[in-house]
């Protein structure tokens, strides 16, 4: 707690130093683009310098990047492709906007990126600010679908930055600290155990873990029905009991209600889709009849408990009609926790504190960016009793655009840019003469200082402010209101970001009209209240970025706490051995069966991707590991599973099995599991993984005795750590 309060003040001193606004421009000497060098050429595919695509790139993550293929310098010769220095951004501009990585090392890229090289400011502080600003920008953008970013408009985003340099140093050296904190779905189990023998946090597990059944640790009980109509939307006094369904959004909170059923409880949900997810209830509070409940008996109640059976009860649904997971199936589940309470305890504070911690941001980006609750926010905040008036856009002014410039009027270069949609808010290119410029602004429409001109097409409603500077404007696809005294551009600034224009709702078309502009609804309060919301907005905008750099960076302490894989392995003497040193293959005995063909029984039938089918018969009886041979779903996450029984497996999946006294299949199925197993796959776009290959792919084991152990541990620990959801879609979005 000492390190999160440390942690903590160095990020809130932060709020305090100056930040100002950059094009992304003006942040990097160069860009890159990329290409695709000729498939039908083997030698250009033979090299070793690195080359990605769109789908090597994780989203919501801007550190993890998969190298799949790799070319040679004749590639680069007879491609589009370029090499680009290290320490760049990689963006995608194409199909795939929003994702982006920073890249340690040389590589090259499809025609689908755009990288940013010779960065001004600091690397990695650079690719997480870019990171949300496209992010928010997709998020702004409504009714649209987003196939893909000109390098203009990209360039001409701006993004927010300390202008000490040394505070940009200390950010990031922030983050390189807190980096990997967030563990990754498939290797958190593993670095949980890492964390334990590397003792961070004083979180020594000395004792003993036990199988424990739910019944034999908790009363089994459930909810029971509550109308929704009975319950309050905003918890008060008269209504101050959380009450929790069925639902995902907001960990299944429904509503408040004025009474309680249980305390400090487990909860799974019984019904439905979401039947078997598990969470722990802290305080008094109310629950549905599709809730099952967990009451402290010989274990209490905790959220390391809660992790633990979450882990494994969506295993143990029904999915026959509507999926179930009933109160006698989950009091028959067995898993296991540690024997001490104490020790419970200590793993349940610190996920506590960290989840609590991420909400408490969470709750702070929602604020500064719920614009629309205007009116009730600043009667609070400034106490501005005035009456706000409803009117429509029409009746305050009306739709103004620039003369129609003609494409033999322009020029690609000159001393007056002439900004088209495409180039709008970015770098111009092309240009009128000063002297149709003067005619033009003196006889026709133009902009005033401060008005915020609008995009109309292409990316409705993009703003920019006209601040004075020399330039003209694509008639009707770039337009302003040119309104009278009665709104202040700073307010109308706030409005347009929250805005939903009249006629378009539920809209394809992708143009913004006149009427459409005319039509829209706007609530007014007096003037000097419009300035006042306008400067308080502007200032809120300036630290919106910052408050998402300090959630990600609470998202990142739960990834540290799961890090130091490296020093563990030191400290253990761990050895390299290939898989076929320590383990055997029985891909012999599998016989695939069409699934017409197949006699029904109970005995699980595997392909690539785990169950497929219930059959009479088995090809196997024993402990294995199955890997997927082709046909994975997931490249990323490659299909890994450890199976204990009779099975019958077909010829997708490759069948091993540990070596006796050399590897504990539990611990083998984990190591794999982490293994980059995705770039030894080969063909097209079924990838395949041989099996010559697999049986010499090296993995670092300890000695059986340890991976024994570390199995052991790993097959309780899985889940612990959740990634939050927001009631939006930014799941799982790292932020800066």
């Amino acid at each position: 707690m000492r390190f999160l309060r440390r942690i903590t003040r160095i990020l809130w001193f932060s709020f305090f130093i100056t930040w100002e606004q950059r094009k992304v421009n003006s942040i990097c000497e160069k860009t890159y683009g990329g290409g695709t060098p000729s498939t039908s050429d083997s030698e250009f595919w033979s090299g070793e310098i690195p080359w990605i695509q769109s789908s090597d790139i994780v989203e919501h993550n801007v550190l993890d990047v998969t190298v799949r293929k790799r070319i040679s310098n004749k590639a680069i010769c007879f491609s589009a492709a370029q090499r680009i220095p290290a320490n760049s951004i990689a963006i995608i501009t194409r199909v795939g906007v929003g994702k982006l990585a920073f890249m340690p090392f040389s590589y090259t890229t499809s025609q689908d990126f755009l990288s940013l090289s010779g960065l001004r400011v600091n690397a990695l502080f650079a690719t997480y600010a870019l990171y949300v600003k496209l992010q928010n920008d997709m998020n702004i953008v409504q009714g649209t679908s987003i196939k893909g970013i000109t390098k203009e408009e990209l360039l001409a985003k701006e993004i927010a930055v300390p202008i000490c340099p040394l505070e940009q140093e200390r950010i990031c050296t922030l983050f390189k600290v807190l980096d990997n904190l967030i563990t990754l779905h498939q290797r958190k189990q593993k670095d949980l155990f890492f964390l334990i023998l590397s003792k961070k946090l004083s979180l020594i597990l000395a004792n003993d873990w036990e199988q424990r059944k739910v019944s034999n640790m908790f009363k089994v009980t459930r909810g029971y029905v509550l109308a929704a109509t009975l319950t309050s939307a905003d918890q008060t006094a008269e209504t101050p009991y959380p009450v929790f369904s069925s639902q995902t959004k907001d960990k299944g909170l429904m509503g408040y209600y004025k009474d309680y059923l249980y305390e400090d409880a487990i909860t799974w949900t019984t019904d439905g889709a979401n039947a078997g997810t598990v969470n722990f209830r802290a305080g008094k509070f109310y629950c549905t009849n599709v809730c099952g409940v967990l009451l402290t008996d010989s274990v209490k109640a905790s959220p390391a408990v809660a992790e633990a059976l979450n882990n494994v009860a969506k295993s143990y649904v029904s999915y026959v009609g509507n999926p179930k997971l009933m109160n006698n199936v989950m009091a028959d589940i067995e898993i296991y926790i540690p024997f001490a309470q104490t020790e419970q305890e200590k793993i349940s504070q610190v996920f506590t504190t960290l989840d609590n911690l991420i909400t408490l941001h969470q709750c702070k980006e929602n604020l500064v960016q719920s614009k629309y609750e205007w009116h009730s926010l600043f009667q609070m905040q400034y106490k501005l009793a005035d009456d706000w008036e409803q009117r429509k856009l029409g009746d305050i002014g009306r739709v103004a655009m620039n003369r129609r410039i003609f494409k033999e009027q322009t020029s690609a270069e000159g001393s007056v840019p002439f900004y088209k949609i495409g180039t709008f808010g970015g770098e111009p290119d092309a240009f009128i003469s000063d002297e149709l410029y003067q005619e033009y602004k003196e006889r026709f429409p133009y902009p005033k200082v401060g008005d915020i001109l609008l995009s109309a097409s292409g990316s409705i409603g993009k703003m920019v402010e006209y601040k004075g500077e020399k330039a003209y404007f694509q008639d009707s696809n770039i337009v302003w209101l040119d309104h009278d005294a009665s709104v202040s551009n700073a307010f109308l600034k706030c409005f347009y970001s929250v805005v939903k224009w009249a006629g378009l709702e539920g809209s394809t078309i992708k143009r913004l009209y006149n009427k459409n502009i005319l039509e829209t609804q706007i609530a007014l309060p007096s003037y000097a209240e419009q300035c006042l919301i306008g400067d308080f907005f502007e200032h809120i905008d300036n630290l919106i970025t910052l408050h998402q750099c300090k959630r990600a960076a609470f998202f990142d302490w739960k990834r540290w706490l799961y890090s130091k894989f490296e020093e563990s392995k030191i400290t253990l003497a761990w050895e390299q051995r290939k898989v076929y040193e320590v383990a055997e293959r029985y891909d012999n005995l599998r016989v695939p069966v069409a699934a017409n063909l197949r006699v029904r029984g109970n005995i699980p039938y595997y392909g690539a991707n785990g169950i497929q089918d219930y059959v009479d018969g088995f090809t196997h009886d024993g402990e294995f590991v199955l890997v997927a041979e082709d046909g994975a779903n997931d490249l990323k996450n490659y299909p890994v599973q450890r199976v204990n029984g009779r099975i019958w497996v077909n010829n997708h999946a490759h069948v091993l099995q540990g070596k006796p006294d050399l590897m504990d299949n539990l611990f083998f199925a984990y190591s794999l599991h982490r293994a980059d197993i995705a770039s030894f796959l080969v063909g097209g776009s079924r990838a395949k993984l041989n099996a010559d290959t697999l049986m010499t792919l090296e993995l670092l084991l300890p000695c059986v005795v340890e991976q024994t152990k570390i199995g052991r541990l790993f097959d309780n620990l899985d889940n612990l750590i959740t990634l939050h959801q927001r009631g939006e879609k930014i799941n799982n979005r790292r932020q800066t």
